[in-house]
């Protein structure tokens, strides 16, 4: 929460809370600058220039009459066939011009800053990168590779997630601000926590390290989570996939450090992350291949070393072209 000290225009404008309040969204915050206010009056005047910044500048929208219109285009006209014919401008019009195109450009960039204003920040990653994100409230983002967040410039706890990442939210206890994370699938509404949220195959995959948070699923349906939860859902399928306990969940998230975990899995899930991670297609030869059973870490920093580590762990054959890989059972 921003200090009394620090109460400037622009400061204000960075503060999530404080736009909270001005546009009226959120009770905690409407109730804390409320106080604020009655305890620093002195302080009003520049809590009032910095709310009408964030609430911007709203325009009436008035239709002019077709009749009107056309009398406007031919005495336009007139003026263009007959140019002699013209008054001169007086020097009180003259400034009545310039004073106009002075407002127009004032109008302007008005506008563009407002238009600027309403452009998300988005950070995207690239095949076989991963990129770690620290928002202006404080939450640490991790992306994984192929993956992009959005969110509004003026809320950076309210993100739109496509790919994987993993959240370590900032607590807000003064305000007790929520944070948000939605998906095509799912909205995870959080106060301060870590967990791991991957959006990928038309399923959204939440596991909670630390803390409590709800999943809101687009059919209508709230879950709880408590750390060590597991939850797949589908909208597509209009079902939870999974929901389950693991031990070291951990795992999940062991992409962070450059590796995957596994623990007796089969090949063909170890291939679909391979597969979201670096953007390739994996097929297998076989029959007995998918099946192999896959336990330790793998690095998935290099494609190469990737493939050949799960060669050695799984017995099996890799043949890689382009983005094309091949899967076999040594015989």
């Amino acid at each position: 929460m921003i200090q009394r000290r620090d109460i400037t225009v622009d400061n204000l404008l960075e503060d999530t809370s404080f736009a909270n309040w001005a546009e009226g969204k959120n009770q905690n915050d409407i109730d804390f600058w409320n106080q604020y206010i009655k305890q620093h009056p002195d302080q009003i005047a520049t809590i009032r220039l910095a709310k009408d910044c964030v609430l911007g500048i709203h325009f009436k929208s008035k239709v002019v009459p077709e009749k009107q219109l056309n009398n406007a285009w031919e005495k336009l006209n007139l003026n263009l066939e007959n140019p002699s014919e013209s008054k001169p401008i007086s020097s009180n019009s003259k400034w009545g011009i310039v004073t106009g195109i002075a407002a127009s450009i004032a109008l302007i960039a008005v506008l563009f800053f407002k238009f600027q204003n309403d452009i998300p920040n988005e950070y995207k990653t690239g095949v076989g990168e991963t990129l770690k994100v620290s928002l202006t409230d404080g939450t640490k983002v991790h992306l994984n590779s192929n993956s992009s967040i959005q969110f509004p410039k003026k809320n950076p706890r309210n993100i739109t997630l496509n790919g994987e990442a993993y959240f370590d939210v900032e607590k807000k206890p003064t305000t007790k601000a929520k944070f948000f994370v939605t998906t095509n699938d799912l909205t995870i509404e959080v106060y301060g926590t870590r967990f791991n949220v991957n959006t990928r195959r038309n399923k959204t995959d939440v596991s909670l390290d630390e803390g409590n948070i709800h999943l809101k699923l687009k059919n209508g349906v709230t879950k709880k989570m408590i750390p060590g939860d597991y939850i797949s859902y589908s909208d597509t399928d209009d079902q939870v996939l999974k929901h389950k306990r693991i031990e070291e969940i951990a795992k999940v998230s062991a992409w962070k450090s450059g590796s995957l975990e596994f623990n007796e899995t089969p090949l063909y899930i170890v291939a679909t992350q391979i597969e979201d991670i670096y953007n390739i297609t994996i097929e297998f030869k076989d029959g007995e291949a998918p099946n192999q059973l896959m336990s330790g870490g793998i690095p998935v920093t290099n494609l190469d070393i990737c493939l050949n580590a799960i060669a050695k762990a799984t017995n099996t054959l890799i043949h890689k072209e382009d983005n094309h890989i091949t899967i076999q059972l040594k015989k």
